[in-house]
């Protein structure tokens, strides 16, 4: 009897530490599948902005100019969504966010450039912040090559550029800073770094190896959205 017992408590001390390792093991695995979510989310994104910028040059190499922002506050069921904000050629500043020295924001003019509603939007279902330097929509400005206005900066402060004329953002997993789907206000709690990015008179930010700030930035500048050397 007593080795009976003593090998059912041994079988139970062998079934808790079997299901400790099961629970270790479960823990892991969810936290590399997130992680892998994560990463797929975020190639996602990154591929969702590229196309934006590469239908950005066929648009300006159509036209001769870049095409405004759409307006930000607009659900995606009304008629003015998803279209360049423009009044007899030029970009509307009513509705949008204006910043100096003719940059503007809003959202992707997704219907203008030809894309389907998704790529208004990222991977955690939040819209895209398009920035432009509106002044680009003048094709005398465009065929000049004139320098743009929107400085982006690394995360030590350090200026990439001061003349980029078109920018996508991405405000990454967090959302702080994007608007939502439907439009309306920016979600608020953004702050440094990510401040930066949903403040259009704000320099943006890469936020490439920074921990504390997840967000997807891709500008051009005019040479590269052409594709000549600089």
């Amino acid at each position: 009897m007593r080795n009976l017992r003593q090998h059912a408590a041994y079988t139970l001390l062998e079934m808790t530490l079997v299901i400790s390792i099961i629970g270790l093991i479960a823990g892991v695995t969810l936290d590399i599948l997130s992680q892998i979510n994560a990463r797929n989310k975020n190639a996602d994104t990154l591929e969702k902005i590229e196309t934006i910028m590469k239908m950005v040059d066929h648009y300006a190499d159509e036209n001769g100019f870049i095409p405004c922002p759409a307006r930000p506050d607009t659900g995606m069921e009304t008629a003015t969504f998803g279209f360049s904000n423009e009044t007899a050629g030029a970009c509307n500043t009513a509705s949008m966010e204006v910043g100096s020295d003719g940059v503007l924001g809003g959202s992707v003019p997704v219907y203008t450039l030809g894309l389907p509603v998704e790529y208004a939007i990222d991977s955690w279902g939040m819209r895209l912040t398009f920035i432009v330097d509106a002044d680009l929509r003048a094709s005398a400005a465009y065929d000049a090559d004139t320098a743009g206005n929107i400085p982006v900066d690394n995360v030590q402060g350090e200026p990439l550029t001061t003349t980029a004329i078109v920018a996508v953002i991405s405000h990454g997993e967090n959302n702080l800073g994007a608007y939502s789907m439907n439009g309306g206000s920016r979600i608020t709690g953004a702050a440094d770094d990510e401040l930066a990015n949903a403040t259009i008179g704000s320099d943006k930010v890469d936020c490439f190896l920074d921990p504390d700030c997840d967000d997807i930035i891709v500008y051009k500048e005019i040479w590269n959205l052409k594709g000549v050397e600089e």
